[in-house]
This record gives structure tokens, C-alpha cells and sequence, in this order.
């Protein structure tokens, strides 16, 4: 039982991580940061889909994890009913256990493409799967290194950051050639306001010149 209070409590964790970034404030309007992300969605939707789908191939009595005390709460987040899981367990053991660990699998290295033409293909078929398998399953197609859903969309992410970051360094590039073109600009005004000034100063010692001049000849 305390293997099955840790799945809930971990359940639940990834969750509330969830609904801390998903959720919109209408008293403030404030968003969060990954409010209405299709990855954040489709997460919630796996691991909500699985834990209230059928166990696989399971022929005892119990193949729901509803039937053993375990459904959905307040906030999307799962309830655990030790009274029911215990009663579930005295009345069939062995249903209990299967609900949750029963596995038993078949490989094959050929597939038939064509008549007569086959290729090497590893797959496995499952004719036996608990929630254990099930939920190992589930993470792995969301986490897996090369195609997994979260995967995905951290590269994508990257890729938009990359994009942003060039973006800024081309704005800071066209800044620099801006203020380099403005210093340019206010260098040559300087330079003129201080011809204009030494020519307003060559014209008022002409005038000076003159006006004492006249005085001498007048």
C-alpha cells in the first residue's frame, strides 16, 4: 500500500507542478507563463487518459485503479481510499497484484512488407500489462531523448530562444551602427558651429576695424 500512496503523491506533485504554471488569475489578470501550452495539455491528457484506461489483457477481477480506491479529486489531482484498496486486497490479492504489475510480452525481429520479403524490425506486442508498465510507458514516450513530447518541446523552445537572442544581436548591431552615425553627425555640427563662430568673430573684428576707420578719416 505504500507503493501505491507514492505513485499518488507523485501523481499529484506532477500536477500541482503543472497547475502552477497553467492557470489564470481573473482577480488580477495575471497569466501563466505556460497557460494554454499544447505540450503542458497534452501531458495532462496522456497521464489522465491512462490512469482511467482498462489494465491490458488483465483477467481477473479488477482492471479499473478506480475499483481499488484510487480517482480523481479537486484540481485534477488523484484521491487514494486505504479502506477500499484494503478491501480490495483481502477479497483478491492476486487481482490486486495483477492490476498493477501483471507484464507479459512478445517480441519479433521480422516484419513481412512485401509476399515473400521480410525485414529485421524489432517490436513487442503486450498481452499482459498493469499501470505499472502502463505508466513506465506513458513518461517514456513524454521524456524519451529523441522524439519524447517534453523532448520536443524543450528543442523547440531552444530553437525560439536561439532565434530571439540573433533577433537582439541584429537590433543591438543596427543601434551601434545608429549611434555611430549620430556621432558622426554631431561631430560634423560641431565642426560647422565652430567655423561659424570663427567667422562671426573674423566679421566682428572687420566691422571693428571698419567703424575705427571711419572715425580716423571722418
Amino acid at each position: 500500500m505504500e507503493a501505491v500512496q507514492l505513485f499518488v503523491d507523485s501523481f499529484n506533485e506532477v500536477i500541482g507542478r503543472i497547475n502552477e504554471f497553467d492557470v489564470y488569475d481573473a482577480e488580477t489578470e495575471v497569466r501563466g507563463p505556460l497557460l494554454g501550452d499544447p505540450t503542458v495539455a497534452k501531458i495532462k491528457q496522456d497521464m489522465y487518459r491512462t490512469l482511467q484506461q482498462s489494465a491490458v489483457g488483465i483477467e481477473t477481477q479488477f482492471r479499473f485503479l478506480s475499483e481499488v480506491g484510487i480517482r480523481i479529486g479537486a484540481e485534477g489531482k488523484i484521491t487514494f481510499d486505504p479502506a477500499r484498496f484494503e478491501s480490495a486486497y483481502a477479497d483478491d490479492p492476486e487481482a490486486v497484484e495483477n492490476l498493477f504489475a501483471a507484464y507479459e510480452s512478445q517480441g519479433s525481429s521480422t516484419e513481412t512488407i512485401a509476399p515473400g520479403v521480410t525485414v529485421d524490425r524489432v517490436s513487442t506486442d503486450y498481452s499482459e500489462l498493469g499501470f505499472g508498465d502502463l505508466f513506465k510507458q506513458a513518461v517514456s514516450k513524454l521524456t524519451n531523448s529523441i522524439d519524447g513530447t517534453v523532448t520536443l518541446a524543450s528543442k523547440s523552445f531552444d530553437a525560439l530562444i536561439e532565434a530571439q537572442n540573433k533577433r537582439l544581436e541584429l537590433i543591438d548591431e543596427r543601434l551601434a551602427a545608429k549611434e555611430a552615425r549620430l556621432f558622426r553627425e554631431f561631430t560634423a555640427m560641431e565642426t560647422a558651429l565652430a567655423r561659424l563662430q570663427s567667422q562671426q568673430s573674423s566679421i566682428g573684428l572687420i566691422s571693428q576695424n571698419l567703424a575705427t576707420a571711419g572715425s580716423l578719416f571722418g
